[in-house]
């Protein structure tokens, strides 16, 4: 007899995370969108079977298409009562894999590293983009 065993990541909820009505550019209308992150199970068969650990990362979860929206930890403000993240101080750039509008905070750092929540591709944004 063998024995199929792994690791699943599954979507976990964020008890008292952030939830924002926003634009999701996949439904392309303002939808609910809340804060998951991704727990690791034990499984067996591909059947999980025990919770081992939790990743760091959260994401936003649009609640009627489950897209994945990847947050930078500058977009959470723990002192936010409101846990509502604000993105309309954001400048809009398109993906250079999918051309997909993503919004990004202003930063000062020459250089900043930006995942795509549609297709997951990873780029790099300079301080003198133009867009």
């Amino acid at each position: 007899m063998f024995l199929i065993w792994g690791t699943k990541y599954i979507d976990k909820q964020v008890e008292n995370g952030i939830v924002a009505n926003k634009y999701c550019p996949k439904c392309r209308a303002n939808r609910q969108l809340v804060e998951f992150r991704k727990q690791k199970w034990f499984s067996i068969f591909f059947i999980p079977i025990f919770p081992y650990g939790t990743e760091n990362s959260s994401f936003l979860k649009c609640q009627h298409c489950n897209t994945d929206y990847y947050l930078n930890t500058d977009d959470i403000d723990l002192n936010d009562k409101s846990r509502l993240i604000d993105f309309d101080n954001r400048i809009v750039i398109n993906c250079p894999a999918c051309k997909t509008k993503l919004k990004v905070k202003s930063f000062d750092k020459e250089e900043v590293k930006i995942k795509c929540g549609n297709c997951k591709h990873v780029f790099y944004l300079r301080k003198n983009y133009k867009g």
